[in-house]
Order: structure tokens, then C-alpha cells, then sequence
């Protein structure tokens, strides 16, 4: 954002006008909703200007109002679609890490019923459950 829009947004808070503005943000959300779900056709950032353009232009809005809000708008959207890309991606590692780790837990476990005696793997699960109360324990308390 730049300086004398920051300041602008600063200046609105401070007055009446700020809730104004939060009630057209709030009626072009809900009109850039029902414009999405008619408009599948268009991609990105294209799509998102004309459809911000398009409400604000039926507002009656001052040019430098509509400028601010769109402004406004379009800032949330960028900020909003990275943060779910970064959400998106990290689903998608930790979904990778568990795999990784149930493989390993089951290689693991295959190659110590070659090793062990079932006698050896009943003691190192009774270990392991140990372990694990403990661990809860501490947690706990």
C-alpha cells in the first residue's frame, strides 16, 4: 500500500467514513460472490479488477473512493491467495511426512520381527508403551 493510501486508511479510521467503508466492503464481497459463482470463465487477477470494477462502478462512488476500495480489495486478494497457496502446500508436506513415516514405522518394524525373538518384540512394545505413559505423563503434569 502506499504512503498517502495508508495514510487515507488511517485518516478514515479515525472518522464516521470508515464505517461507510466497511459497509461497501461488506456489499462488494457479497456482490463479488454472486459475480464469481456466474463467472467461471475468466482467470486471476483480470477476472478479479473487473468483477471489483464492475461493483463498485454501480455504488456510486467517488473515482478517488472507487480507487482506494479497489485498492483495498485487490491487496486482500493477493494477501488472501498466497496465504491459502501457503496453506495448500503445507497440507500437502505434512500429508508427505506422515506417508514417509508410516513407511518407515512399517519397514522398521518388518526387518525387527527378523531380528527379534517374539519374546524380544513383546519386551520392546511393553518398553515402548512405557515410554509413551511417561512421555504423557509429563505432558500432563
Amino acid at each position: 500500500m502506499k504512503d498517502s493510501q495508508l495514510t487515507l486508511f488511517i485518516d478514515l479510521m479515525k472518522t464516521n467514513q470508515m464505517k461507510k467503508y466497511i459497509l461497501i466492503t461488506a456489499i462488494l464481497v457479497s456482490t463479488i460472490t454472486v459475480l464469481n459463482a456466474q463467472d467461471k470463465g475468466k482467470k486471476g487477477t483480470d477476472r478479479a479488477e473487473e468483477k471489483i470494477e464492475n461493483a463498485l462502478s454501480e455504488m456510486g462512488l467517488s473515482d478517488d473512493d472507487r480507487a482506494a476500495v479497489a485498492d483495498l480489495l485487490m491487496k486482500r486478494r493477493d494477501i488472501t491467495h498466497a496465504q491459502n497457496t501457503i496453506i495448500k502446500n503445507a497440507e500437502e508436506s505434512i500429508k508427505e511426512a506422515k506417508k514417509v513415516i508410516k513407511q518407515t514405522k512399517t519397514e522398521t518394524d518388518d526387518q525387527l520381527k527378523k531380528l527379534l525373538t517374539p519374546e524380544q518384540m513383546e519386551k520392546l512394545k511393553e518398553l515402548k508403551q512405557a515410554e509413551r505413559e511417561e512421555r504423557s505423563d509429563d505432558v500432563k503434569g
